[in-house]
């Protein structure tokens, strides 16, 4: 998992980002428009904003930011994040202050919790956020210890997350006996299809670097084959669905496997993932970009063409 410091740093540089592309003008060619993967806007597009800040507590520094998982920018200028420990914050442009709109109970062990947030595509008039969280429940499912991992969407009324507009999207069952690597990152294409990233729910500390395959009775939390390589598992995948605006979700075309496919998930979208940590899409390639936070490697990024 990234050390916090290092994910408070990039949720700063993807704010600054985010913020940037309402006023950047390229260096070459028209605004908002380019013909090469090439265009990059010039460093003045962009601007530092400090979301928020450890306080000081009678006269001590304390942590009042602890793990920053994920951002999302509303067109307005709002700023939404999740921390791991289940608390969602909100900075308003017109304040410039950063508010407790939410707090969910939350599982945060083995790296769990919740690690993943977006924005409705027409958020602006809905006011609809989709929270990625771990339940807090653990339960044995007839192997050991296992719990569940929901995407849900919220609506966001007076500034509040109204707790009780909860509406499930979908859930994941992932083995709790051993960790590592969740994912847990949102995003929406312009089509509005969300992608949820799901990491292989596989502990690869025994494997000494090569893929962690266990066949031997008991070690199923050290096998990835029951996940990632799984294509009737959501586990180490990247989704796509719909979400429907009276819950649930339909299946988009172009998904890994058609619906009725024997043995298969149709949800399934990228397959045999290691740990998709963050997820991106492109609005003006279409692109679907994915970051690994793998052990034994350095940070590695990924690409597909939805398009």
């Amino acid at each position: 998992m990234k050390h916090p410091l290092q994910i408070a740093g990039t949720l700063l540089l993807a704010m600054a980002a985010a913020i940037a592309q309402q006023t950047q003008s390229p260096t070459t060619g028209s605004a908002g428009a380019s013909s090469t993967d090439s265009w990059f806007p010039p460093e003045s597009s962009f601007r530092k904003v400090v979301l928020d800040e450890d306080e000081i507590v009678d006269g001590k520094a304390t942590d009042t930011i602890v793990d920053p998982m994920e951002l999302a920018v509303a067109k307005d200028g709002r700023v939404f994040w999740a921390e791991r420990a289940g608390i969602v914050k909100m900075w308003s442009p017109a304040s410039k202050k950063t508010t407790e709109i939410g707090r969910l109970p939350v599982f945060t062990g083995l790296e769990e919790g919740m690690l993943g947030i977006t924005l409705d595509p027409k958020f602006v008039e809905n006011g609809w956020i989709y929270l990625n969280r771990s339940l807090p429940d653990t339960y044995q499912d007839g192997k050991g210890k296992a719990g569940k991992i929901r995407v849900a969407r919220f609506s966001l009324k007076a500034d509040k997350l109204d707790l009780a507009s909860e509406s499930v999207v979908l859930e994941m069952e992932v083995q709790r006996e051993q960790c590592c690597h969740v994912g847990g990152s949102l995003a929406f294409d312009k089509d509005g299809n969300l992608y949820v990233s799901i990491g292989d729910n596989t502990n690869p500390f025994d494997s000494d670097g090569f893929s962690p395959s266990d066949e031997r009775g008991g070690r199923y939390p050290w096998d990835a084959q029951r996940s990632s390589a799984n294509a009737n598992s959501l586990v180490g995948k990247i989704l796509r669905v719909k979400p429907r605006a009276d819950g649930g979700y339909t299946i988009p075309p172009g998904n890994l496997f058609p619906p009725g496919t024997p043995k298969t998930r149709p949800e399934i979208f990228v397959m045999g993932n290691r740990n998709p940590f963050r997820i991106q899409v492109d609005p003006r390639t279409g692109y679907l970009y994915w970051g690994r936070s793998e052990e034994h490697t350095s940070e590695l990024q990924s690409r597909v063409d939805i398009s």
